[in-house]
């Protein structure tokens, strides 16, 4: 959230929903990385926001296990199967660029 008198600050991200962004580029980009954020963006991003390495890594990863829980979600809400599909190749495709190098 960018706060006139303040500037940035991070802000739990409660509000990210699934979109397609205009030529593959996600909606938002990390650290100037718009069609594939990997870890190494997500790292610098946590530096500049005063997250310690070891905790941005951790929060990486209990994400990266959550989403993974993707087809058992997307059961439980009854999403096609179609989108189903859909998503789990991008969650997957992003999984792997946020695995440890």
């Amino acid at each position: 959230i960018f706060d006139r008198a303040t500037a940035w600050t991070i802000t739990p991200a409660y509000d990210l929903t699934f979109c397609h962004g205009p030529g593959g580029e996600h909606s938002m980009t990390v650290c100037g990385e718009g069609r594939q954020p990997a870890r190494e963006h997500l790292m610098a991003l946590a530096k500049t926001a005063n997250i310690s390495h070891q905790d941005a890594s951790d929060i990486i990863d209990q994400v990266s296990t959550a989403v993974s829980q993707w087809d058992s979600l997307a059961k439980d809400y009854a999403l096609s199967s179609k989108s189903t599909r859909e998503i789990k190749k991008l969650i997957d495709n992003n999984i792997c660029h946020l695995s440890h190098s």
